[in-house]
This record gives C-alpha cells, sequence and structure tokens, in this order.
C-alpha cells in the first residue's frame, strides 16, 4: 500500500504468527491498510508469507502452504498475551472493531478445528 496522507479510514496493525510446529510466536510487523478492507488483505496480497519467509528460513518456524486454512486473533490484553479473541478474517477490520495499533495473531487452522468447521463455542484456546 502506498500511503499519500495519514486519514482517519486508515488503520495500523501489529502482525505476529504463531506457528504450532515450534511452537513460536513471531512478530512480522506492521501492515497499514483501509478500515474496509477485509483482514485477510494482508494475505491475499502476499504480504503475510513475504514476511514469513525470513523466519521460515532460519527455521524458526515450518514452512506454510498456500493453501493452508489461517485463523486469526486479536491479543487484547497486552499485559497478559493468552487473552485473545478469535476474528472472522473474512471481515473487515472495521466491522471486526480493530483500531490503530492492534495485535493480530495468525495462525494455521488446528486438524480438530478445521474438521468440525468452526470453533464450535469457544472451546479452543488460541495462541
Amino acid at each position: 500500500h502506498e500511503i499519500f496522507k495519514w486519514t482517519e479510514e486508515l488503520c495500523l496493525l501489529i502482525v505476529k504468527y504463531f506457528c504450532p510446529t515450534t511452537q513460536r510466536l513471531v512478530t512480522l510487523g506492521c501492515y497499514y491498510t483501509h478500515q474496509l478492507e477485509p483482514i485477510d488483505v494482508m494475505v491475499s496480497e502476499g504480504w503475510l508469507a513475504d514476511r514469513l519467509q525470513r523466519f521460515v528460513e532460519t527455521k524458526e518456524v515450518a514452512p506454510l502452504s498456500e493453501c493452508t486454512p489461517l485463523m486469526c486473533w486479536e491479543e487484547f490484553n497486552h499485559r497478559s498475551p493468552k487473552e485473545v479473541v478469535h476474528r472472522n478474517h473474512k471481515e473487515s477490520i472495521e466491522k471486526e472493531g480493530l483500531y490503530l495499533g492492534d495485535i493480530i495473531i495468525w495462525q494455521p487452522v488446528p486438524p480438530q478445528v478445521e474438521a468440525t468447521g468452526g470453533l464450535n463455542g469457544r472451546e479452543f484456546e488460541g495462541p
């Protein structure tokens, strides 16, 4: 994205990735986008894969296939990183209630969640 002027419609998100294989949480960086864009625009544009590449090369995280389904969480309490809430990454940043400086965490969908087709009432604990 090219930003020529900062406006209220723009949002900066801090983006992390949790690798279930290595059990590591890595910070990928900051992502700027419009509030009306879906959260997964950073995936569809290849930004997530580009940022992950360095961590794959150093074997900090396992390689991620393009067809791997992902899920997204918001880290909403910086004092306790385990406090996360699931976010629908197909929805817009605005609709999901994300704001400037919020932290989101991507991770592959675990097999048990993928098999049932959802979180089934928040039974799954995030990263």
